[in-house]
């Protein structure tokens, strides 16, 4: 088995390949540090990353590295996260903005895309004070999303399908990462809240009780659906009620 390789010497460097190219990374890039007489660290630098940017690529124009996205405002560095299509929960990197339309990442993707959603996530560094120490500001949950109808009068088309039935869609694509779904109403019915209409992944069971929380962690651009949890003869229609909420991140 060969071992971790790194490049101790103001001296050396070290190159790669990227495509057709070969890069080289110069001295200043030093990765072992001699931390006694015969023993090497290697450095490393931690990174955070924060969600700029919510998007869509194309239909089609797309390979395995090159994808199009008319319009982006996608910069070098950054993460990709596809969050639908076939390579929904992949990461990759932007390694290059070929056009105002295109970018090249840095890995090839198992398969090539189509009309993928995707968030895109800035890499930062993380700050210490005098001491080293890390300085983490806990910021409070502010409301981000409401349901799409705003006031959801499950009747008609909008009535809450039974369990046998797919779910109805409340919310296109959340506007931010959501930490704590607050329901101001309910049907006081059991009703379970879902990332698509075949209930394939149950993000959580609503609560019953009007002014009621509950915690969950749904990434931003998600929609969301929801269900009754109970399957009686028919959907749940009834105009004389409503379901309100807040999304919370």
């Amino acid at each position: 088995m060969s071992a971790f390789k790194g490049f101790p010497s103001l001296f050396k460097g070290f190159e790669y390949i990227v495509g057709s190219s070969k890069k080289f990374i110069g001295q200043a890039y030093t990765t072992l540090t001699q931390i006694s007489y015969d023993k090497f660290a290697v450095d490393t630098a931690p990174k955070w990353f924060t969600q700029s940017v919510v998007g869509t690529l194309d239909a089609s124009g797309h390979t395995r590295s090159i994808l199009m996205d008319t319009g982006h405002s996608l910069t070098e560095g950054m993460i990709l996260r596809f969050t639908s299509g076939p390579n929904n929960g992949k990461e990759v990197q932007v390694y290059e903005v070929l056009s105002a339309n295109s970018v090249q990442i840095s890995t090839k993707l198992l398969n090539a895309p189509g009309a993928d959603s995707y968030i895109a996530l800035n890499p930062i560094s993380p700050t210490a004070d005098a001491s080293g120490g890390l300085s983490v500001t806990t910021a409070p949950l502010t409301v981000v999303d409401f349901l799409d109808a705003g006031v959801l009068i499950p009747t008609g088309v909008n009535a809450i399908p039974r369990s046998s039935q797919p779910a109805l869609q409340v919310v296109a694509g959340l506007a931010a990462r959501v930490r704590k779904i607050q329901v101001i109403h309910d049907i006081g019915v059991p009703t379970i809240l879902y990332s698509d209409a075949a209930k394939t992944q149950k993000l959580c069971h609503l609560p019953l009780t009007p002014d009621e929380s509950v915690e969950v962690d749904i990434p931003i651009a998600t929609p969301l659906f929801i269900g009754l949890a109970l399957n009686p003869a028919a959907d749940y229609d009834d105009a004389n009620t409503f379901v309100s909420m807040n999304f919370l991140g």
